[in-house]
């Protein structure tokens, strides 16, 4: 069980997150999650049990149907082991709800407000690439065109407004 102080500290330092991005809404409801939304992604920020890990979860979209589904599964598996991209996030399946993952963990004893702000929005900016790349490999998948699945399509997004990211 976490303790209400563990809590109430990750409140605070997303509270101070909000603050630096302009948004009031950022806290942990009461099963430890706080939710955003960037375009189609939806992004869930958990509390792990004890209370020392922060998860990082964005749906990326729907599994496809079965024609194009391996094909798409050995594009993400291969990019799992590309660490330049994902930068310590990996792609997992849930087939229970139908949805490709993205996925990321952080320690919350090694976070502060200004860490915290770093990896949500790093996070937010690789599930966002990671997004628009899943629909160019879909979309080459249903085309018929073979993918390269060491060279996917990236959109920098080094020049866009953390606001616009989290306000979408």
């Amino acid at each position: 069980m976490v303790s209400t102080q563990t809590i109430s500290s990750f409140n605070q330092m997303l509270s101070d997150v909000g603050a630096c991005w302009g948004i009031s809404f950022l806290k942990l409801d009461e099963q430890g999650c706080c939710f955003l939304k960037k375009e189609e992604i939806d992004i869930r920020l958990e509390l792990s049990s004890d209370g020392s890990a922060i998860y990082f979860d964005a749906l990326l979209g729907a599994i496809p149907d079965e024609a194009i589904k391996h094909e798409l599964f050995h594009y993400l598996l291969s990019q799992n082991a590309r660490d330049e991209k994902l930068r310590g996030c990996h792609f997992c399946i849930d087939e229970s709800i139908n949805k490709i993952l993205l996925k990321f963990q952080a320690d919350v004893d090694t976070l502060d407000s200004i860490s915290l702000e770093a990896v949500l929005g790093n996070f937010i900016t690789i599930a966002y690439e990671q997004f628009l790349n899943i629909i160019d490999v879909n979309h080459a998948l249903t085309s018929g065109n073979d993918i390269d699945t060491h060279t996917g399509s990236t959109t920098d997004l080094d020049d866009v407004d953390i606001h616009s990211i989290i306000r979408g």
